[in-house]
């Protein structure tokens, strides 16, 4: 996992209602292995909802 694409991430989130592996794919071109492990960072981080809302979309903490 890249470092800065973590920090672009942490920063642009804080922007979104609602987060999703597709949009991490789609944001960094990245594989599913490697947004799995981006989306799992933000929520370690307290950024997102550890759980999928409609079990596709993670709610964003505000």
């Amino acid at each position: 996992m890249d470092a800065d694409k973590l920090v672009a991430l942490k920063a642009n989130v804080k922007r979104m209602e609602y987060i999703s592996l597709a949009d991490i794919k789609m944001f960094f071109s990245v594989s599913d292995s490697e947004a799995q492990e981006l989306l799992d960072k933000i929520i370690q981080c307290g950024l997102a909802q550890p759980y999928a809302m409609d079990g596709v979309h993670f709610k964003v903490n505000r």
